[in-house]
């Protein structure tokens, strides 16, 4: 069992031009004058790309010239997560996911004003061009069934995602290491707190993971698939992480 690890790095470092998010036309990870001059030449040859179009109305024109503009100038918006941990841990990861959709669609950044224990009942889904602060929170699986605590939306398809920035936060997967029933060795009960698969230029800082049941490796399962605490797959690139932590998780930490 995985007592204790901490680790600070930066991984799989490499270049790539194309983004997700909106903007950025260029795809260089920056919002700055070279995409506005990219926005207004899209706008002067009448051409469309869907990362030109802020508002989503299926025309690139001055109006997300403008949106473009003042997210330059002031940042992205702070939206705040209120709301106390709810009874009920499915309307708890109901609330919390629809607040994360709802900052990305403003183009904006999550902050939890409340350092508090949320139950789950499912995974909690990240999207590509989001920063979320959980603010010391602590995301805990309900312990009922099994999922990955946190993953990035696009992982089923592995179509990938990028520029998400997570912070000040505890991953608890709440297992029961006394239930003898429960194994690594059983596929069906691996679980990864957080699961990067197929993420690009994306940053954790200060994010600790607790009590999950993985392996790395198959135990002779072709059917068994990998797990960690905190677990990167499937082509991450570019993923600056400051402060990982990892401790009783059965059987790898990060």
């Amino acid at each position: 069992m995985n007592k204790l690890s901490s680790i600070v790095f930066v991984l799989m470092i490499s270049n790539f031009s194309y983004s997700q998010c909106p903007g950025d036309v260029n795809g260089d990870s920056t919002l700055n004058v070279l995409d506005i001059v990219a926005m207004v030449n899209l706008v002067v040859n009448q051409n469309y790309n869907g990362v030109a179009d802020i508002n989503a109305d299926g025309v690139v024109n001055v109006l997300d010239i403008v949106q473009t503009l003042i997210l330059i100038l002031n940042g992205p918006p702070v939206i705040t997560y209120d709301n106390l941990p709810f009874t009920s841990s499915s309307v708890t990861r109901v609330s919390i996911q629809s607040a994360i959709d709802l900052a990305t669609q403003e183009h904006g950044n999550l902050f939890f004003t409340h350092s508090e224990t949320y139950i789950i009942d499912s995974t909690i889904l990240i999207p590509s061009c989001i920063e979320i602060d959980f603010n010391n929170s602590t995301i805990m699986r309900d312990g009922v069934t099994v999922f990955d605590v946190i993953t990035n939306s696009d992982a089923v398809n592995q179509s990938g995602n990028e520029e998400i920035t997570l912070k000040n936060l505890i991953i608890d997967g709440n297992a029961d290491f006394n239930d003898l029933d429960v194994s690594v060795h059983h596929p069906d009960d691996r679980f990864s707190g957080l699961k990067f698969d197929n993420v690009t230029n994306s940053k954790l800082n200060n994010i600790t993971a607790t009590r999950t049941i993985n392996g790395e490796h198959q135990h002779n399962s072709v059917v068994a698939t990998g797990a960690s605490g905190i677990f990167f797959t499937n082509g991450c690139n570019n993923i600056e992480a400051y402060i990982l932590n990892a401790y009783n998780n059965d059987y790898t930490g990060i």
